[in-house]
């Protein structure tokens, strides 16, 4: 755009300058009057005015021309405005096209990576089945390695045996060959000895026989009277009207026992403990210790006793008892455990029969019935008796609810029966009593009288069969912070159980309380 041409300005006077034109005046003409000095000073004054007057003429054509140019620059800005703003709109229009443009670009774009994502994670999901796929070919390709070497190692220790099995063979067979002949001259050697043994055995079974008849009389003619008087005195000195013991017998009634039965009464029950064989009744209660009272009221008294036979007809008739027992024992094959209950049913037949007398005298303070002893001295076996009488056993702390009854002429009377006092005694010392009476034939046993009282000390707590059982036994653990509780940790091990073992643990709690503590 084109601006008119304003033309050229005056030239501009300044005060200062005027002033500087007066003063060198005033000082030129210093020799003047003061009316010319006045009249030059109004001159002066005037031609000021005249220049001052041209100055505003100019000033005012100056400020013409600006408002001129300020009103042409003004148009010029609002076309410039008006052309800003179509621009402005235009590029608008144009960014807003290119706007929905990229808009579509772009959600295509999303689309398609949305596609490819999925795409992605398929193929990711592919990669990595395939690798489970390799690895676990590779672990298989391992174990099929593995299990090769296995059976090559196999097949050659498999030669190797088969090896081995043919050389045994041929060992076996030369070794069978001189075993049989080793045989043949052994038979020829035991047909040798038989001859000159079936001589020898003659001569010493009867050399036995008479020496145990002569032993026999001699020990029974010497100790016999002496050993019943003391266990005799032994049972006299105790208290009456004392406790009851585990035999739930009265001490009236023991000082009324027969001096028949007393040797009987100590091997019967000297074979029944020796054999590990406690009714469970006995095995919670307390023994009365007769050494004490032995030891108490007869202090000089400290001679070596033996319990001796008892009279021939009660000895007949136990001899007859447990012949009978051990004959059927011996017919028959059972099992160990089977064994076990079978011994403690006959062994306890037998007490049963020597309390039964016991019990009866102490009853009626009388002698054994006639009837009773023919039954059992011409019985030869327990069933033979058990067809008549009906026994009756009731354990203890049981029996105060049962009505008494005794013994009386007819079949299958009732009668009630009870154990007896004993002592304690060793292990050791059970298992040589019972070496002792399997090696005597009739079972009676030359034992002093303080081992014969002193037979039932160990007796331990427990069923009557033992047998092997699955325990928990504890650890124990060294805790130092006592806010914080560790449970126990405990192992199986297997353990006897039963009342010939010797140790019982178990691993239970015994009480129950609840506690607020950390558990590390």
């Amino acid at each position: 755009m084109k601006t008119k041409d304003a033309g050229v300005l005056p030239q501009r006077v300044s005060f200062k300058s005027v002033l500087n034109t007066v003063q060198d005046d005033s000082e030129a003409n210093q020799t003047f009057s003061s009316s010319e000095v006045c009249e030059y000073y109004v001159n002066n004054l005037k031609s000021f005015e005249t220049q001052i007057t041209t100055l505003n003429k100019q000033f005012a054509s100056t400020n013409h021309h600006m408002e001129e140019m300020k009103r042409s620059n003004q148009t010029r800005v609002e076309e410039l405005t008006n052309e800003f703003k179509k621009l402005t709109a235009k590029r608008r229009k144009r960014e807003k096209k290119e706007n929905n443009q990229l808009s579509d670009q772009l959600r295509t774009a999303r689309d398609s990576l949305t596609v490819l994502q999925v795409k992605v994670d398929f193929l990711e999901q592919a990669m990595q089945q395939e690798k489970n796929r390799l690895d676990f070919l590779e672990c298989r390709k391992r174990e099929n390695a593995a299990f090769e070497l296995q059976l090559h190692q196999m097949q050659d220790e498999y030669r190797s045996a088969i090896e081995r099995i043919r050389i045994l063979n041929e060992e076996k067979d030369t070794v069978n060959a001189k075993l049989m002949e080793m045989c043949t001259k052994l038979e020829e050697k035991e047909n040798e000895l038989t001859s000159l043994r079936t001589v020898e055995g003659n001569i010493l079974t009867l050399h036995n026989e008479a020496t145990k008849k002569i032993t026999a009389l001699e020990h029974q003619q010497e100790k016999q009277e002496h050993n019943l008087n003391e266990i005799q005195y032994a049972i006299s000195s105790g208290r009456n009207h004392t406790a009851l013991g585990p035999d739930r017998i009265r001490p009236e009634h023991l000082k009324n026992l027969p001096p028949v039965l007393i040797g009987t009464l100590a091997r019967l029950f000297t074979r029944y403990l020796s054999e590990c064989k406690v009714p469970s009744q006995w095995k919670t209660s307390r023994t009365v210790n007769l050494n004490e009272s032995i030891e108490k009221h007869t202090r000089s008294l400290h001679k070596d006793c033996e319990i001796t036979k008892c009279d021939d007809d009660v000895a007949e008739i136990i001899s007859s008892l447990e012949t009978s027992i051990v004959t059927s024992m011996d017919n028959i094959n059972i099992s160990n455990e089977e064994y076990c209950e079978f011994c403690s049913a006959t062994e306890m037949h037998s007490i049963i029969f020597v309390l039964l007398f016991v019990f009866i005298y102490h009853v009626k303070s009388e002698a054994i019935p006639k009837y009773l002893r023919d039954k059992l001295r011409h019985a030869s076996s327990f069933l033979e008796i058990a067809e008549n009488v009906e026994i009756l056993y009731h354990p203890l702390y049981t029996n105060k609810h049962l009505q008494k009854s005794y013994a009386t002429e007819g079949p299958r009377q009732p009668m009630r029966i009870k154990a007896a006092n004993f002592i304690k005694s060793s292990p050791v010392q059970l298992r040589n009593l019972a070496v002792d009476e399997s090696m005597n034939d009739r079972n009676a046993m030359d034992v002093d009288t303080t081992e014969q009282l002193s037979l039932f000390g160990s007796i331990k707590q427990g069923s009557d069969i033992c047998q092997l059982q699955s325990v928990c036994v504890p650890i124990p653990i060294d805790n130092g912070d006592p806010q914080v509780v560790i449970y126990p940790k405990c192992y199986e091990v297997m353990q006897c159980v039963g009342s010939c073992c010797d140790a019982f643990e178990r691993c239970h709690p015994h009480s129950i309380r609840m506690m607020e503590r950390p558990v590390s």
